[in-house]
């Protein structure tokens, strides 16, 4: 019989170790820029702007979601707008970062409704 308490510790090694070399925001937050990223064009950019709209506004209540596609297109429109041109980059993990995501918000409140 395998004695559990051998693979116990070092696991619980690994995953702690793990948790302590993610990088974390406070308040969960969009997540910091890495040095690495790969810049984004244009249309790419819009396009991760509208998604990240979608999966936010669908969990709202009230939202009408047989509009919320094109709100959401308009949203990300807006939003581009207001981001430094051919900066487009994404945080680690394809999250948006801090003026992308407020960008969003201000686009989400001119044109979802």
């Amino acid at each position: 019989m395998i004695r559990l308490g051998r693979f116990l510790v070092p696991a619980l090694a690994l995953v702690l170790a793990a948790c302590n070399a993610t990088p974390q925001t406070s308040g969960g937050g969009p997540a910091p820029v890495t040095a690495g990223a790969t810049p984004l064009d244009r249309p790419v950019m819009e396009r991760r702007l509208a998604d990240a709209c979608i999966y936010r506004q669908y969990r709202v209540e009230g939202v009408n979601r047989m509009t919320l596609v094109d709100g959401c297109r308009c949203a990300a429109r807006n939003a581009i707008k207001t981001l430094p041109e051919g900066n487009y980059v994404l945080a680690r993990g394809g999250a948006l970062t801090g003026p992308q995501d407020t960008a969003l918000r201000a686009g989400i409140a001119a044109c979802v409704k």
